[in-house]
């Protein structure tokens, strides 16, 4: 397990954040970053569950891999549901190409401290969650319900901070600066209200390359949620310089 140290939400060192490189601005020129709708509902469900099934956790969560093809968008519904309800989804749609205005990856992000499993859920919703979830997840509910509480047990209280549940590209898009356009738009409206962010990286090479380079760093000690691949807890402190 690599080396972490722990950084405390008002002892974080100096931000590392760098501008858009040149490909990610000529990317905002044929991208677009959104708030989704209800109506793309069935859109980011598939663009998230492309996006995870090479991910550990999800290849945990879902060993076999046509289980996972058909079950994660089942998977997704419940959270991208309650995120539009309580929280944002966020969306990065391509305005060329030959697939035309088509939605390559989705962020899932949740208000300060009404996240699942918050105190400002009852025990009611936190367990009607869990049934939606196991009900999508098939044969695989068990060990997916179960990582996902170990996650929320794992989940800090406080201070108030924006959960960053999920973000993905879709494969086939990877390496083209989407990603990047959305997390500086979930960036810019945190530092906006002075709110920090939390997440749980699901690979250490993430860590130190794409969560690092906006501004994320090492939260708390990485842990195995449910005897699952191991996952990072990180933290970013809002930029109030903006």
């Amino acid at each position: 397990m690599p080396q972490t140290s722990t950084f405390t939400p008002n002892g974080s060192p100096p931000s590392q954040r760098k501008g858009p490189n040149a490909m990610e601005s000529q990317l905002k020129n044929r991208a677009t970053v959104r708030f989704a709708a209800h109506t793309d509902m069935e859109a980011v469900c598939s663009a998230l569950a492309a996006g995870f099934d090479d991910d550990p956790l999800f290849q945990y969560m879902f060993p076999s891999e046509e289980r996972r093809r058909l079950n994660l968008p089942r998977f997704f519904a419940p959270y991208v549901r309650l995120a539009l309800a309580c929280g944002k989804v966020r969306v990065i749609q391509a305005v060329d190409g030959d697939d035309g205005a088509s939605i390559c990856g989705a962020a899932v992000t949740f208000e300060p401290e009404f996240y699942p499993g918050s105190l400002r859920h009852s025990h009611a919703s936190a367990a009607e969650l869990d049934e939606q979830v196991y009900e999508a997840s098939g044969v695989d509910a068990l060990t997916a319900v179960a990582a996902m509480d170990a996650l929320t047990a794992h989940h800090p209280k406080a201070p108030p901070h924006q959960y960053l549940l999920f973000i993905a590209v879709r494969p086939e898009r990877r390496g083209c600066g989407y990603g990047a356009l959305l997390m500086q738009s979930m960036a810019a409206e945190w530092d906006a209200a002075g709110q920090p962010g939390y997440l749980e990286a699901t690979t250490d090479r993430s860590t130190t390359g794409f969560y690092h380079r906006h501004g994320w760093q090492p939260f708390a000690a990485p842990f195995n949620p449910a005897n699952a691949p191991v996952v990072f807890p990180l933290w970013r402190n809002a930029d109030v310089r903006l």
